[in-house]
């Protein structure tokens, strides 16, 4: 049995598909298989992505690849697990890459084999103005926050395959399945392990980082689904207002600034 399965779903992803591809390509440690999950691109991306097969030919590394229409990121990702045949799982975006070529290496002289979801650091990627690149260093928070909002970020997360198999993404989410899935595992008393490694480098352009409020609403109903909060409370009423509040305050304020004064959160 491999050790990992690393999973990219994509769709029209041809500019930023590359460099997801070659970061797992490049990854010195091969006790890996590699699943894409297309939804039908018609932008070239297939075309990108079929063009390094050879090349994980030549490392001994499988490469799968699924282009068919789907009904949602969660019913691909699920596609992905369901295909996956490693020990542990992880789901790259598109766009995303591995924060440097010894990530998986690092990872297998780390992991306990016992541990049920397995995270790390991440570096949020800004794009700025004229292509100019800032990079936040991300570390988790302390791991019982997940019962207010997810403390890890997604793509840093390795999952035993068999337990995802066994409890897939739930598609009446659309943008906090993941997170629903983390915190029912916690909830259920799953061994989680943190890594102190840097995991991946996420760009901030991903679906859930520009719908502030409506990931904040998937979290509540997640929370409420799990007898965690009530959704109707005054309590909650005065949370979403702030959460509307700080949604307007970020599209007025620039990143840099909420990184240095915002505790680190972009």
């Amino acid at each position: 049995m491999i050790l990992y399965s690393v999973v990219t779903i994509c769709r029209n992803e041809k500019d930023n598909i590359t460099r997801t591809i070659e970061s797992v390509l490049n990854q010195t440690f091969t006790d890996y298989q590699y699943i894409i999950i297309d939804g039908l691109s018609t932008d070239g991306t297939l075309e990108i992505i079929e063009s390094y097969r050879e090349k994980f030919l030549e490392k001994h590394v499988e490469l799968i690849v699924i282009s068919e229409k789907d009904s949602g990121i969660y019913d691909a990702m699920n596609k992905g697990a369901l295909l996956s045949d490693g020990e542990f799982v992880n789901m790259l975006n598109a766009g995303d890459c591995f924060a440097d070529n010894n990530v998986l290496a690092n990872m297998s002289q780390r992991i306990d084999q016992k541990a049920d979801v397995i995270y790390g650091n991440a570096n949020a990627i800004s794009i700025r103005s004229k292509g100019k690149m800032r990079i936040y260093p991300l570390e988790p928070q302390n791991l019982n926050t997940i019962t207010r909002t997810m403390p890890f970020i997604h793509q840093t997360v390795f999952v035993k395959t068999k337990l995802l198999k066994e409890n897939l993404f739930d598609e009446k989410y659309k943008i906090a399945a993941d997170y629903k899935f983390c915190l029912t595992m916690y909830l259920n008393e799953r061994k989680f392990q943190y890594v102190d490694i840097y995991i991946v480098d996420y760009y901030l352009d991903g679906v859930s980082s520009q719908n502030i409020i409506k990931t904040e609403k998937e979290f509540a109903a997640i929370r409420e689904e799990a007898g965690l909060i009530n959704s109707k409370s005054f309590s909650m009423k005065i949370y979403f207002f702030r959460i509307r509040m700080m949604s307007i305050i970020r599209k007025i304020t620039p990143r840099w600034f909420r990184a240095i004064f915002g505790g680190g959160k972009i």
